[in-house]
C-alpha cells in the first residue's frame, strides 16, 4: 500500500523509462539531459517557480524502490521537477543538452537556489510500477470522465483570478525581467518596491519607457527589448541608490524625472491600440555565440561526488558517509572531506572483501594491497577496464599531488602538517569513481 515518506533528494533517481522520452535511457546523466532537452523553456519556467514558491506541498513525488537494496528510489511521477532541481544544483550537467540562452537563465537561478537548496522532498512510496500506474495515469491522461483532474471552465478561472487579484505593477514588471533572465531573485529582493510602484503608476513615466496600463495590467506598447532595457536601468538605479525616494516623491517630481531620462533609455511606442499584456511575454532565449578558439573554463563542482554519479551502496553506515560527501562543500570542509574519503574507500574495500571472500588478501592488510587485489579481481571479471584500473593502481604506489595516492590520503588523516586541497580531492574522486561504482555493483 502506498505510504507518504520524506526522502533525501540525493536518494532520488530519474526514470529512464519515462513516457516523455522516445527511447529508454540507461544512465542518470543521459536521462536527465534527455528530459531537459525535451522540456526546453518549460524547464526554466519550472525552475523559476521552484525558486519563488518552493515545491508544491500538495503534490508529492511518486517513487518506487530501486531493486538492488540500496535504499534509493526511482521517480515514476515528478521527473520534470527532479530534472529542474538537478539543473539548479548543477547547471554544468546540462551543457550541450539545452540551448545556451536557457543554460544562462538556469545558472542565474542556481545562484539563488544555492543560498537555500532543497535537501528533502515529500514522496508517496509505492511497492512497484504496477501499484503506481493507476495514479500516474490519472495525472496525465485528462479528466477520465471525472476520475482525473477536471479543468476549470473559463468562467471558473475568471472567478478565481478575480478572487486572488491582479499583482501590483512593480510585481508585473519584475516578473517580466526575471522571466527574461535580466535580473535574479536576489536582485528583485533588493528593489524598493514602493518606489518602483510609484514610478510605474505614473502615466507620464510609463509612456517614456514604452508601457501602458489597462485594467490594472501593464501593457507593452513598444518592442520588448527596449522596454526591458529601460526597466533594467530603472531597477539598477533603485538598487544602487542613484534613484531615491526624495527625487520622485510627488507626481510632478516623477514627471520631471521622466522628462530627464537619458535618450538611449526613452522608448518610442510602436503598438497600436492597447498593446500586449506584459505577463504574456518575457521568455527570451539568448542567441548562440559562434565558437571561438578561446577556452571557457567551467566552475569546479562544489561537492566531491558529482550529481550524476550513482553508487548502489547497501551498507547503512557507508550510505550515510556517501550522503555527507555529496553535501559537504569542498571549499569549506576540505579536511573533513579528505578524511571521510579515506574512510569511505577503505570501508568500501572491506565490504567487497567480506562479500566476495577474495583470496590472497585480508582485512588487516594495508589499504594499498587491498585495493590492488580488488582492482585486479574486478578486471578479471570485466567489471573494470584496463584504462579505468590504471589510476587506481598508480594511486596505490604513487605519491603524486596530481593524482593523490593512497599514501597521501593516509597523510590527510595522520599528518597534522599536510592540508588537502579541494582540487586534489576532486582529482582523487574522478580517478577512483569507476572503481568505487564497480565495487558496489559487483
Amino acid at each position: 500500500m502506498a505510504q507518504p515518506q520524506t526522502i533525501p533528494l540525493a536518494d532520488l533517481l530519474a526514470d529512464g523509462m519515462n513516457p516523455r522520452l522516445a527511447q529508454t535511457s540507461e544512465g542518470q546523466r543521459d536521462t536527465l539531459r534527455a528530459l531537459a532537452a525535451e522540456q526546453g523553456t518549460k524547464l526554466t519556467a519550472l525552475a523559476r517557480d521552484i525558486i519563488e514558491y518552493g515545491l508544491n506541498p500538495g503534490d508529492p513525488f511518486y517513487v518506487i524502490p530501486l531493486e538492488d537494496g540500496s535504499q534509493r528510489f526511482v521517480v515514476v511521477e515528478g521527473n520534470r521537477r527532479l530534472t529542474a532541481l538537478r539543473a539548479l544544483d548543477n547547471p554544468d550537467l546540462f551543457v550541450g543538452a539545452i540551448r545556451p540562452g536557457l543554460l544562462t537563465v538556469i545558472r542565474r537561478l542556481s545562484r539563488t537556489y544555492q543560498l537555500a537548496p532543497i535537501e528533502d522532498v515529500n514522496c508517496t512510496l509505492f511497492s512497484g510500477r504496477e501499484e503506481a500506474r493507476h495514479w500516474v495515469r490519472l495525472r496525465h491522461t485528462g479528466e477520465s470522465r471525472g476520475a482525473g483532474t477536471v479543468r476549470w471552465r473559463s468562467d471558473a478561472a475568471s472567478r478565481f483570478a478575480a478572487g486572488t487579484g491582479i499583482p501590483p505593477t512593480e510585481t508585473q514588471a519584475l516578473d517580466f525581467l526575471e522571466r527574461r533572465g535580466d535580473i535574479t531573485g536576489i536582485d528583485r529582493n533588493s528593489v524598493p518596491a514602493t518606489t518602483l510602484r510609484r514610478l510605474l503608476d505614473t502615466p507620464g513615466f510609463r509612456e517614456k519607457i514604452g508601457l501602458g496600463l489597462q485594467r490594472r495590467k501593464l501593457m507593452l506598447v513598444a518592442q520588448e527589448a527596449p522596454v526591458a532595457k529601460a526597466l533594467v536601468w530603472i531597477v539598477q538605479g533603485l538598487i544602487s541608490g542613484a534613484i531615491t525616494e526624495p527625487k520622485i516623491t510627488t507626481v510632478q517630481d516623477r514627471i520631471k524625472f521622466a522628462d530627464n531620462l537619458p535618450a538611449d533609455i526613452v522608448v518610442t511606442p510602436t503598438a497600436k491600440g492597447g498593446g500586449v499584456d506584459i505577463a504574456t511575454v518575457g521568455e527570451t532565449i539568448q542567441p548562440e555565440r559562434k565558437a571561438t578558439s578561446k577556452t571557457v573554463r567551467q566552475k569546479p563542482r562544489k561537492y566531491l561526488i558529482p550529481g550524476d554519479c550513482v553508487i548502489n551502496i547497501t551498507d547503512e553506515r557507508l550510505r550515510r558517509i556517501e550522503v555527507e560527501l555529496r553535501r559537504l562543500d569542498l571549499e569549506d570542509f576540505t579536511n573533513s572531506v579528505g578524511v571521510m574519503l579515506r574512510v569511505f574507500i577503505e570501508l568500501s574495500g572491506d565490504t567487497y572483501l567480506a562479500r566476495t571472500g577474495l583470496r590472497g588478501v585480508a582485512e588487516r592488510d594495508v589499504l594499498s594491497k587491498k585495493l590492488t587485489a580488488i582492482t585486479k579481481d574486478l578486471q578479471s571479471q570485466s567489471k573494470l577496464t584496463d584504462k579505468q584500473a590504471t589510476p587506481v593502481l598508480k594511486a596505490c604506489v604513487g605519491d603524486s599531488l596530481l593524482a593523490p595516492s593512497i599514501k597521501l590520503m593516509n597523510e590527510y588523516v595522520h599528518n597534522p602538517y599536510l592540508f588537502p586541497s579541494a582540487s586534489d580531492l576532486r582529482t582523487a574522486w574522478d580517478n577512483l569513481q569507476p572503481f568505487i561504482t564497480a565495487v558496489w555493483e559487483a
